[in-house]
């Protein structure tokens, strides 16, 4: 008898646990959804506790600061639609909190619409994976993509085909993951990456010799420009650790940035000094642009920026 009693209360116990998480989990603040129309519009679903009100914030580009946009009253079902836009047409980040400062966002969205010029690119996927038919927006004919695989070291190639309407191949592109793009027209192309994330943060394998990889998420180090991401010893960013040290090689890491004309312009790090041409140098990565980073073993990348 009392051991049934005792078995008993731990089931109520379990139950009461599992119920309590339950609740916790549908009074979260967080985004549900978020989609970008004409590469400008913003919607935003939001759910959580009943009737809050809430304060929707865009990260501003050139100062790396929050701004408030406006509030929004979740509805009696605990949800919420919210439209805003993408900063000059190209670049948005967006958290929200409740106006009491009770709850705050438990994830933010953002997006990136950008542009593919004729000739050669890079372009990066810094969200979560997505098909190459929601990154390459505006696909023309011969619109070639390379997707470079750093376990085989060869490159997996998809071109559009207007007369087909489709891509011969359907690329998934991975978080912090690049694509090589041919534009053979002389037309500039448009590009989307969005989505939600809980924090900006991010962890990948970095194979031994070639990657081709890609900024972190919204953190900005130059004002005024599009500027991310600065390069240097043992941090990208200030605030991503990516391993660019290798001790006991030469060489201890290698990056390589695409140029206008698809030369490239290649810097070492030595002795934990960043050179090109022999010459000290400081390494500066634009929003989504890709680059190639050469490491001489396996080294894991981690990038961590808190929401609040």
């Amino acid at each position: 008898m009392k051991t049934s009693i005792i078995k008993g209360m731990g089931c109520l116990a379990t139950l009461a646990a599992s119920l309590l998480a339950t609740h916790l989990k549908a009074d979260t603040l967080r985004f549900t959804s978020g989609v970008v129309s004409n590469y400008s519009g913003v919607t935003l679903t939001l759910a959580g506790p009943t009737n809050l009100v809430c304060q929707v914030e865009r990260l501003n580009r050139s100062n790396d600061t929050w701004q408030v946009q406006g509030n929004v009253t979740l509805s009696t079902n605990g949800t919420a639609t919210y439209n805003s836009s993408l900063s000059e047409g190209i670049y948005g980040f967006f958290r929200a909190k409740s106006t009491n400062n009770a709850y705050y966002s438990t994830n933010g969205f953002g997006a990136v619409a950008g542009y593919v010029p004729p000739g050669d690119t890079i372009i990066g996927n810094p969200f979560n994976s997505r098909s190459i038919t929601n990154f390459l927006t505006q696909p023309v004919d011969l619109l070639t993509a390379y997707q470079w695989s750093s376990i085989s070291n060869d490159y997996t190639i998809a071109t559009y085909y207007s007369d087909d309407g489709a891509w011969d191949k359907l690329l998934t592109i991975n978080q912090l993951e690049s694509l090589y793009v041919k534009n053979y027209s002389t037309n500039t192309l448009r590009y989307l990456t969005s989505g939600l994330f809980a924090t900006n943060a991010i962890t990948t394998t970095l194979r031994t010799n070639f990657n081709l990889v890609c900024s972190p998420l919204y953190h900005i180090t130059a004002n005024n420009t599009w500027r991310i991401d600065t390069l240097d010893t043992n941090k990208l960013g200030g605030n991503s650790l990516l391993p660019v040290r290798t001790t006991g090689y030469a060489n201890e890491c290698s990056i390589s940035q695409l140029l206008s004309d698809a030369s490239y312009r290649t810097y070492d790090l030595t002795n934990s000094v960043w050179k090109t041409s022999g010459t000290n140098a400081t390494i500066n990565i634009d929003l989504t642009q890709g680059f190639w980073v050469y490491k001489p073993t396996n080294a894991t990348w981690s990038v961590s920026v808190p929401l609040w």
